[in-house]
């Protein structure tokens, strides 16, 4: 595929940590920032308000395809550390379906199948971190979900009022048995940058099970991180331009949203 005929992607990014992948160098925050394949990430910080702020400025940069890209928290137990999870449609718990954009699932798919552990199925998006395994069972019977997480949908939503494709690229940290201590949720800032002071006032309620279950959630992070540098070496950073010939339909070239019925 040309560069003429290359339709640059916007990556919406909730982590730092997980955008190094990515590009080679510390990226800034909060700003657009293009890669070398052609390609544009916002790390935007957790939350769907960050997430739809990001999605709208690639828009205004020229992006044509919007891409979550990044790690989940499991609800199911058969998604397990270093698969790539590939959602079908992104679910919200106020009953919102967004279908992805067929022509890039199946191109991810077929890119990946050898390569990669993949999993399909419905991610849900909701407001808040999920700390409790009850409540991982609940919202996994309630909404058919696979994945959760707190960005897909809001990209989703902006890829649908511009009529731009819209996928997702996830893989999961916490598993659906693995709970998130509150203490270390109140460690981190939206952009997962450790906060020293909440660090150290939280110290005190880090219990040993804790201490077992942090090395856990740091080798599943790290197996995560690998499934991500997989695919952005494959791909090129997202650029897809050494993957070959480019055989998805039309719709991934202009731009335009192909049918996700189908």
């Amino acid at each position: 595929m040309s560069d003429s005929k290359m339709t640059h992607l916007g990556l919406v990014v909730a982590l730092a940590r997980e955008a190094e992948m990515l590009t080679q160098s510390q990226v800034e925050k909060n700003v657009p920032t293009e890669l070398q394949g052609g390609s544009w990430l916002y790390v935007s910080g957790a939350g769907a308000l960050r997430a739809k702020h990001a999605a709208d400025a690639l828009v205004e940069c020229g992006c044509r395809v919007l891409v979550s890209w990044g790690t989940v928290g499991a609800l199911d137990h058969h998604l397990k550390p270093g698969q790539l999870f590939l959602p079908e449609a992104i679910h919200t718990e106020s009953g919102n379906v967004y279908p992805v954009d067929r022509s890039w699932h199946m191109h991810l798919r077929r890119l990946f199948e050898t390569s990669l552990d993949i999993v399909l199925g419905n991610l849900l998006t909701v407001d808040r971190i999920i700390t409790s395994v009850s409540e991982k069972q609940d919202l996994k019977k309630r909404h058919s979900a696979v994945a959760v997480d707190m960005e897909a949908a809001a990209v989703a939503e902006v890829a649908m009022a511009y009529n731009l494709p819209f996928f997702a690229i996830k893989t999961p940290v916490d598993l659906a048995d693995q709970r998130l201590p509150l203490w270390l949720i109140r460690s981190l800032d939206p952009w997962g940058h450790v906060l020293k002071k909440n660090l150290v006032k939280n110290v005190f309620h880090v219990t040993f099970a804790d201490g077992v279950l942090l090395r856990q959630l740091f080798a599943n992070f790290r197996r995560s991180q690998q499934t991500l540098a997989v695919i952005a070496r494959k791909t090129d950073g997202l650029s897809f331009r050494n993957t070959g010939p480019f055989d998805t339909p039309a719709a991934c070239l202009t731009g335009t949203q192909s049918d996700s019925s189908q």
